[in-house]
Formats: structure tokens, sequence, C-alpha cells
């Protein structure tokens, strides 16, 4: 097999190569068994050409890649073309292609998996700050077939860094995912080579889960919260307006104007509140949640920003209807009850 006959078979795609080699190995069988030759098989040079070719099909497919002086897959390529060389006949020729040209296939794939790795973590890193609420964050690049798919939950990445990678000439040819992990304010590449590491990314994934569902709660007043805010205290003014219910209105437009303010928080008495809680007066009673509060005095905890909780509470203080005495003072940590 001459020159021209490898240029024409390094212009076929891989997996078409492979069948070359193979169907000479079997035509080449065949005519050993029936005992008839041919001027195409020339015996072990038939195999030893094209599995020689599948080679130079690498170097081109390497060269274009800009991967021809990578060492890993220079040294690859030279053990596989040692290997189809020093091969005794026709069986061991096959051999060497299946077992050496696999690790050149895998090398190639390898370097180049490894370099848009490496471009993707350089992106990110680019980003400098990056937007975590919590020690440790994920970022995803998963190929879609048309694209490239950016998972960037809770807007770690800016827009521009997305659309980099996006973008990115390289990792548009992306085969196989990539993960970055930010953790203490830090891009790393993540590896999915091993069972060990896939179980730790999906704990990763689920310690994320578990943290957003947490503060999701505590939000809700479905978990305890805790924060600086006020610790506020009331009790009855010496004059009341004849109205009732006055106190559960007066309770109403506190918590109304603390949750305007920004209170993350509200807790009177032991009663954490939520956006179907309940707050009304009963003669000498409080009913908070449809339960009775002692009322004399009445602890009001808030976590938030307490200058300006405060600041909140001055107007409705002043008013001459507002029937409760107000004692409020900042905390740095205060903690709210989980609504049960």
């Amino acid at each position: 097999m001459g020159k021209q006959w490898k240029d024409r078979i390094q212009e076929l795609n891989l997996w078409l190569l492979v069948l070359i080699v193979v169907m000479v190995v079997n035509v080449w069988g065949l005519a050993r068994v029936f005992g008839f030759s041919s001027p195409l098989i020339v015996g072990v040079d038939a195999v030893r050409s094209s599995a020689l070719a599948l080679g130079d099909y690498y170097a081109k497919q390497a060269k274009e890649s800009d991967l021809e002086q990578n060492t890993a897959f220079r040294s690859a390529l030279a053990n596989y073309r040692f290997e189809v060389e020093q091969a005794v006949g026709e069986k061991a020729v096959i051999q060497a292609v299946v077992e050496h040209g696999y690790a050149v296939a895998q090398t190639m794939e390898r370097e180049l998996q490894l370099r848009r790795e490496q471009i993707a973590l350089d992106i990110v890193a680019e980003e400098g700050h990056f937007t975590v609420t919590s020690n440790e964050a994920l970022i995803v690049l998963q190929p879609t077939g048309t694209g490239l798919a950016v998972g960037n939950a809770g807007g770690i990445l800016s827009d521009s860094t997305v659309q980099k990678l996006e973008t990115d000439a390289e990792l548009q040819r992306l085969t196989e995912p990539i993960q970055i992990q930010i953790q203490d304010g830090r891009p790393r590449l993540c590896t999915l080579d091993s069972r060990a590491g896939q179980i730790q990314l999906l704990r990763q994934e689920l310690k994320q889960v578990e943290t957003a569902l947490s503060g999701a709660k505590a939000a809700a007043g479905l978990a305890e919260l805790t924060g600086p805010g006020l610790l506020i205290t009331a009790a009855p003014g010496r004059s009341q307006a004849v109205l009732d219910d006055i106190i559960g209105y007066d309770l109403r437009d506190i918590v109304n104007e603390l949750f305007a303010a920004g209170a993350k928080g509200i807790q009177i008495g032991p009663e954490r509140l939520i956006a179907t809680s309940s707050i009304r007066s009963v003669g000498d009673d409080v009913l908070i949640n449809h339960r009775t509060v002692a009322l004399n005095p009445l602890e009001i905890k808030v976590v938030g920003e307490s200058n300006v909780l405060a600041s909140a509470l001055d107007l409705i203080k002043s008013t001459p209807y507002f029937s409760l005495v107000l004692d409020i003072a900042g905390k740095d940590s205060i903690t709210l009850n989980a609504h049960p």
C-alpha cells in the first residue's frame, strides 16, 4: 500500500478506519482458508499498513486539535506504532491495534478534556469575587449536543462570565461535563473519574440543597432563626382608648411596621409568626396563633437590622391611640423558635 492509499485513508473517520483494519484481517483469513490469492491481499503487510494508517490518522487529528506536541499523546502514539511494527503475524498486529490504538484514542480524549477543564477554570477564576451563600458551591458545565449549558445555581457567576463559558470555542467541543467547586472563595476542579468522586459530588449537591431548604424554612418561620435584632417588652399604658381588641390592633401595627422595615423573623412570647398567624386580644388575654400569651409584660423578639427596626417603631409609638408602652433594646444575637 503506497502513500496515495494512506492519504485517502486519512480522510476517513476513525470508525471506518477500524472497520477497514478488521475487514483486511478477515479477508486475509478467508484467503488462507480457501487457498486463493489476490493482488490486494498480501498477508501481514496489508494488516500492518492499515494499522499504521490508523496511527497517521491519530497524528492528523492531534495536529488539528493542537495536541501534536502533547507529551502524553506523543508517548501513546509512539508506543502504538512500535507495537504495530514489532508485531509478528496478523493476529499480533490486530491485537496491537485493539489494545494500543484504544490507548491512543483515550489519551487524546483525556488530554483534550484536561485542557478544556483548565480553560473553564481560568475563565471562572477571572471572576475574582464570588457571591456564595455557603462555604461550598458548585458550577456545572454540561454539553447538550447543540451547545453548552452552564449550571449557575444561586447566581455564583456574573452574566459576563457565564457568557464567556458558553461562547468559548474550545468549550463548545466538550463531550464530558465539567464541575468546578467554589470553596473558601476559590475555584477548583472536581473529578468524576471514580465512584468516590461521584459520591462526594452528590454529597456536596445534597448539602447545598439542605442549606437552601434550611434558609427557606427559617425565613418562613418553620425553623429556628438566629441573628442580631431587637428585644421588645410591651405593657399596657396607664390610659387606653375604650376599644375592643385595642392591644391586638397595636400588636398587629408593630408586626406590620417591623416586617416592612425588613425583619427576618418575629416571635411574640413563645409564638413564632408565620404568614397565616393570627394576633388578637380577648378581654385580658392575648391570642397568638390561637394560643394564650402572657401580657404583663409581653416579650417580642425580632431578627434583623436593629437600628432600622427601632426607627420603624418611632412613628407608631408617638400616635395618641397607641396603647402599649414599649421598651426596646438592641441585641447582637437573638434566637427565634420554630413555628409548631
